[in-house]
This record gives structure tokens, sequence and C-alpha cells, in this order.
């Protein structure tokens, strides 16, 4: 991204945009989360690197809901009301996005961001109270950055093109009371619980979900719901299995989910 700029002629809005990068570099307080998933709903190398070497599941979602995060603390005052306008309780949930693999991809999307960056400037610039000239600025670099985060966090080496990866990108400007931790491959990890947005919930800024629980609002064990269409076996799952599958399904109120085997052979 910032060799992309680079080679732009020193116009306002790139200028803008490489004080915006500097600015995220330097912020300690915000964290960006990432869900991949495939396009690729049966694919052989997919299931030998990221399914137990075929002996997983793939979880089917329907990618027309939008997603939020269930916060982890409570949000609550006093009186038992949730707080209006605090800006840590917002996030900006980007819908599923396809993987950028190619140049042409980045070139698209930052064409694009600096294009806008480059209107909304010339908007405020019109803007004769100063109250609301501030709060537009104020809103563009939250915008910007938030592009920024979103298109850094899509990047990927061409070589990976066949895994046809799509993402959901999450990101706060305060994060810390919202994320869990827990141990991986490499070490300890920050994690955030997603759930089912609201249907009129549109929009990628939104507020966080209040975590269910009154008595223990870090409890780990909660379930919300995800849409969740259906199931597919790995390749070197038994066949028997499917039935238990359902039956697991059907317990967690997921009677419409789909159960399939794969029809991948990795021998």
């Amino acid at each position: 991204m910032k060799r992309w700029l680079s080679k732009q002629h020193g116009s306002r809005e790139t200028k803008y945009l490489r004080r915006s990068i500097k600015r995220s570099r330097r912020d300690p307080k915000h964290q960006v989360f990432v869900l991949s998933g495939t396009t690729a709903r049966d694919d052989a190398n997919q299931w030998r690197l990221y399914a137990d070497t075929g002996r997983g599941y793939a979880i089917e979602l329907d990618a027309s809901v939008p997603l939020n995060v269930v916060s982890l603390a409570h949000q609550e005052d006093a009186a038992g009301g949730r707080p209006f306008g605090k800006a840590t309780e917002f996030v900006t949930v980007a819908p599923w996005h396809h993987v950028l693999y190619k140049k042409n991809d980045l070139d698209i999307a930052m064409s694009a961001l600096a294009s806008y960056t480059k209107s909304e400037i010339a908007r405020i610039d019109e803007i004769d109270d100063d109250e609301e000239k501030e709060y537009g600025a104020e809103v563009l670099d939250q915008e910007t950055s938030d592009e920024l985060a979103l298109i850094a966090h899509l990047l990927k080496t061409p070589g990976f093109k066949g895994e046809q990866e799509v993402r959901v990108v999450a990101r706060f400007m305060w994060f810390g009371q919202h994320v869990g931790y827990r141990a991986g491959t490499y070490g300890i990890a920050g994690h955030v619980h997603l759930v089912n947005a609201g249907a009129s919930d549109a929009y990628a800024l939104r507020r966080v979900v209040p975590s269910p629980s009154t008595d223990d609002a870090r409890e780990r064990d909660f379930v919300h719901p995800l849409a969740i269409t259906g199931v597919r076996l790995g390749p070197l799952l038994h066949k028997g299995n499917k039935e238990a599958v359902k039956a697991f399904l059907n317990a967690n109120g997921l009677r419409s989910a789909s159960v399939r085997q794969s029809k991948v052979s990795l021998r």
C-alpha cells in the first residue's frame, strides 16, 4: 500500500492517506481481527491444510447476514441501562470480501479509496461552520483508517489464489474490554466472538452486543447464533458420522442446516 501511494503524484488525497497509514502504525489502541472462509466448498488442498488433513468439518454460513461482535465486558451503568455513544462500544465489521491476490486488485481498491478521499476533502473544504468542518474531518479520518485496515488485511500472495478466500474484518478504535485471549499455535492470541447482526443493522459500523450473562460477563461457554446453513464432513470421516452431526445440529436449534459428505478423494 505504501509502495502504491509512493508511485502516485503528490496530491492532497495521497498525502492524506500516507499520513493516515503513519497514524495507524503509531496508534496502539486498536486491533484488527480477521475471519477467513472460502467460496470453494469442497477443495482437497484446504481439507488437507485446514481441516485435520481431511478429518475435520466445513461450516457453511449465509454470507448475506451481517455480523457483529459480542462484548466480553459489562456494558450496563449503575441504573441498569446502557450508556450511550461510548467510542469503546463501537466496532467496524466489514462483511465478506474477496481476498486481493493480484496487483490489479490492489490498484482498484486504492484508486477507489483515493478518489473517495479526494471528494470528501473537497466537500469538507466547502463547509463554513467550524464545528461541522471539524466533525467532517474526524469522520473522514475514521473512514480512511478503516478502509486502509480492511485493504491491508485482504492482501495475499497470488500463489494462494486457488483457495478462493473471503474474509470478514473487524476493527476497533479501543478494543481491550471486548477481546478474549486463548492459547494459539504461536502463543497467546486475541479473539472476538461474532454473532448475527439484526437485519436492519446494515452499516459496517455498529455497537457491540452485550454479553448475555449478567453474573459473569467474562464466561467463555455462552453460544450466540450464527447463520449456519450446513456442515460438510471431511473426506476421511466415516459416513456414519453424518447422522451424529444431524442430531447435534437439531439439538442446537439448527434443524434446517444441511449435512453433506465431501466428494473429494484424498487417496
